[in-house]
């Protein structure tokens, strides 16, 4: 194995914990090995499965990944990419940052190149096969965000876009000065696209509230901008954007006309808290 592959999780086992039994890790070989014996290997693109044979929800798979991958290299979220970015520069303190949930691992890469330690993860492998495509400094993990294999106390930041959070386990490996930031689909976020299906959806608009009251819940508000910008759309980029949102996993496609699509609005609302 190239020893680029794996250098980012020797110059960071210091923050890994076993999964299974919470024990220090280090490492040998090509693999994560714990006081216990638990072994876990790292792959031959760089990343670590500490999963093993678990499966993530239907229709999480490579193609919804490649599709994604294919409409971020495209620019459309680029305005939440650069909203990100720039928070991260408001902090001083940050060190160590979690991509809970990092799909394709297109905000990740986004940051790769600055002052950070990054550790990313996804419960799809597929997800994370795309991720860690190419060399990188990234610490890659197939995981699952009801047990991150991450130390207490050890990340400064958080960030969980678009995807589910777990709060408790957030609150178990951040340090007491971190930051969580979170995005959320904005209510005009995919409304051309929810328009044209609005007879299969229970709800036209979208609406992000329960959501919102969730972070509020767990977190000090302290921030919220609203990163909203609508691109013109052409037909393989629609096509892409069909299979790479979980918003038509149920939808009937055979009678669905999509010719009108010309353009699409990606609409996201970013929360920066504390957790309480």
């Amino acid at each position: 194995m190239n020893s680029n592959k794996n250098i980012q999780f020797k110059n960071n086992i210091n923050y890994f914990i076993c999964p299974k039994c919470k024990s220090n890790m280090y490492i040998k070989n090509n693999s994560l090995m714990c006081e216990n014996n638990h072994c876990f290997d790292i792959s031959k693109k760089g990343y670590i499965n500490f999963l093993m044979n678990r499966k993530p929800p239907e229709g999480y798979d490579k193609t919804f990944f490649e599709k994604r991958r294919e409409m971020l290299n495209d620019g459309f979220y680029n305005h939440i990419a650069k909203e990100i970015a720039n928070l991260l520069d408001s902090y001083t303190n940050i060190k160590n940052i979690v991509d809970a949930g990092c799909g394709d691992g297109y905000y990740s890469h986004i940051i790769e190149d600055r002052r950070y330690n990054i550790f990313a993860f996804d419960f799809s492998k597929d997800a994370v096969n795309v991720a860690s495509r190419g060399v990188n400094n990234i610490c890659f993990m197939v995981s699952d965000i009801n047990n991150i294999p991450l130390k207490d106390n050890s990340m400064e930041c958080i960030l969980n876009i678009y995807t589910p959070a777990n709060y408790i386990e957030f609150k178990r490996i951040l340090s007491d000065s971190s930051v969580i930031i979170k995005v959320v689909p904005g209510k005009d976020h995919l409304k051309e696209l929810r328009h044209t299906i609005k007879e299969q959806l229970k709800n036209e608009e979208y609406s992000n509230q329960e959501v919102i009251n969730c972070f509020e819940e767990h977190c000090e508000l302290l921030n919220r901008i609203r990163a909203k910008n609508t691109i013109n759309v052409n037909k393989k980029q629609l096509e892409n954007l069909i299979r790479m949102t979980p918003l038509m996993f149920d939808i009937d496609l055979e009678n669905i006309n999509y010719n009108d699509i010309s353009e699409i609005t990606i609409d996201g609302e970013i929360l920066v808290g504390k957790i309480k």
